[in-house]
């Protein structure tokens, strides 16, 4: 028989489920933070990268670093290895201290950098910047990097594997 209390317990039990479905879930290992050019240095030579999401010039070209594994080496060497193909670059961190501010001239905060360099072959010279670090995790790298010429915005995301 259905009473008053019996639908009070379906209509709690049903909005509980549905507040339990609309929280975003938080893990503990991607947890995000303002990291210092240090943390950030052990996040990068502390694991295996790989290229998940890379946007150039208009373009997305994730599909050129397809198999690609990255090692951030503590000399400052890059190395990406596919198979028997292996391509040494060079990157380090560091740190833009108080740039002025589009809006009213005022001091925005920090920006940390993540410079990127490789000779050959070519599809790694699109790599070739000084990203802003906009988003870092323990296995999650986002940086992008504004084209001055043509006001585009290029995007890369790399993943631990």
């Amino acid at each position: 028989m259905i009473n008053g209390k019996n639908i009070r317990n379906v209509i709690s039990i049903i909005a509980v489920s549905m507040l339990l479905v609309a929280c975003p879930q938080v893990h503990d290992d991607d947890v995000y933070f303002e990291p210092t050019v240090d943390q950030i240095l052990n996040i990068t030579k502390n694991g295996i990268w790989e290229i998940t999401y890379f946007y150039d010039s208009g373009h997305e070209e994730t599909g050129n670093f397809s198999g690609y594994s990255f090692n951030f080496n503590e000399d400052g060497t890059l190395v990406a290895v596919n198979g028997n193909t292996e391509v040494t670059g060079t990157w380090s961190v560091f740190e833009i201290d108080d740039l002025p501010s589009d809006d009213d001239g005022s001091m925005t905060e920090n920006v940390n950098k993540l410079s990127l360099f490789f000779v050959t072959p070519d599809e790694f010279l699109d790599l070739n910047k000084e990203w802003d670090i906009i988003y870092i995790t323990e296995n999650h790298i986002e940086v992008s990097h504004e084209n001055g010429g043509n006001d585009q915005i290029n995007y890369l995301t790399f993943n631990m594997l």
